[in-house]
């Protein structure tokens, strides 16, 4: 079986991976290295005890390669009163250094990245308040009326779900030894068994109840690596217990649903982003989706239509689309898109435009008012 190299890592270092994950998980902050020497030992999957010092000069070599980053919240948004839409927009080149300021200006726009595929142009994500009228699909309609852009399409993330790397595939010298063979043959044997992975999706989230400090906690878990307690506790004037009971609430209501792993194996490569569409087939699409082993997200628009961002290293496009022609029986329609580039992500922005005075973000509805004025006067 064809064995891809990753970057320069062993066993011992996915297993110090591995348990930060799972102790990440348990106690919303990386475990001490004494912690993980003493896991490690009792997982027996070692001949002899690992000393701290040892992890510790393995973890700063994970990060200066790149391999070991910092970890980062899974949120639930609309929890927060946030909408999320993206947006995959066909250029119109006459009028591409307008449409460059119009979304640069506008702070509810907090990433954006060149593409191609379906759509030529830009992938952009944006956030609007669901207590507003003013929202980005105005501000597409608007730049569609007026020529700046030729065409968009938009997905509404309603919900979502991410999945993080099948471990099992790693060897014990850091090798990957999976490839789409393995997933072209599971749609050969299983793509007429009807099997199905059932996702529930909360498409009706409530509403949840949070201050100014939650928010900033929010920010600061995006910001400081591996959530280092004590600089929260300067930054908010609050006790660490205290901010540890936040956390854990927050946790509790859904609004953080996890942590992102921060491994990355290889040289990072843009997500593939596709757009299903399938009345009839959308559990049975994502069971067969599941058996996909690297990082992946279901992002929910509505019944029957979800967006798909899985993330594999690029020259294995043409191996991946090969076995995915296989689901087209079961898909109504379909478009894929490609980066050209890692976008430069501003995840913890979203909160800089929550007003403490109002208790919302209210600062959103004025970007977008500010940018459609501007449209239309142009």
């Amino acid at each position: 079986m064809t064995r891809s190299k990753t970057r320069n890592f062993d066993n011992i270092d996915l297993q110090i991976i591995r348990t930060i994950d799972e102790q990440f998980d348990k106690q919303n902050y990386s475990p001490a290295t004494e912690q993980i020497s003493e896991l490690l030992e009792k997982s027996g999957d070692f001949d002899q005890k690992i000393p701290p010092r040892t992890i510790r000069y393995r973890i700063f070599n994970l990060k200066e390669k790149g391999i070991l980053q910092k970890k980062i919240p899974i949120t639930h948004e609309r929890k927060l009163g946030i909408g999320e839409s993206i947006f995959v927009v066909e250029e119109n080149p006459k009028y591409r250094t307008e449409f460059y300021d119009i979304i640069d200006k506008n702070e509810a726009i907090d990433w954006y990245v060149p593409t191609y595929g379906k759509y030529n142009g830009y992938y952009l994500h944006s956030i609007y308040s669901l207590d507003s009228s003013y929202h980005p699909h105005k501000m597409f309609r608007l730049l569609k009326e007026k020529d700046i852009i030729r065409d968009y399409s938009a997905l509404n993330i309603v919900d979502y779900k991410t999945y993080s790397w099948n471990f099992k595939y790693f060897d014990e010298d850091g090798s990957w030894y999976w490839n789409w063979e393995i997933w072209k043959r599971h749609l050969q044997n299983k793509i007429k068994s009807g099997n199905e992975l059932v996702i529930e999706f909360d498409t009706e989230p409530e509403r949840m109840n949070f201050d100014f400090i939650d928010i900033q906690i929010l920010r600061n878990m995006y910001l400081l690596e591996n959530l280092p307690l004590k600089k929260l506790e300067a930054i908010l004037d609050l006790s660490e217990s205290q901010i540890g009971r936040r956390i854990k609430i927050m946790e509790q209501k859904g609004i953080i649903r996890g942590y992102r792993t921060g491994f990355y194996p290889f040289e990072y490569f843009p997500p593939l982003f596709i757009v299903i569409e399938a009345k009839q087939n959308i559990q049975q699409i994502l069971y067969h989706v599941s058996k996909i082993p690297y990082p992946l997200t279901i992002a929910l628009d509505k019944p029957g239509r979800i967006g798909l961002a899985i993330e594999f290293p690029s020259y294995e496009i043409r191996e991946f689309l090969d076995a995915f022609y296989l689901l087209k029986p079961l898909i109504d329609s379909y478009f894929i898109q490609l980066w050209s580039k890692i976008p430069d992500f501003n995840i913890a922005g979203a909160y800089d435009l929550f007003e403490e005075e109002s208790n919302s973000f209210v600062k959103l509805d004025k970007e977008y008012e500010r940018t459609l004025s501007s449209i239309e006067e142009a």
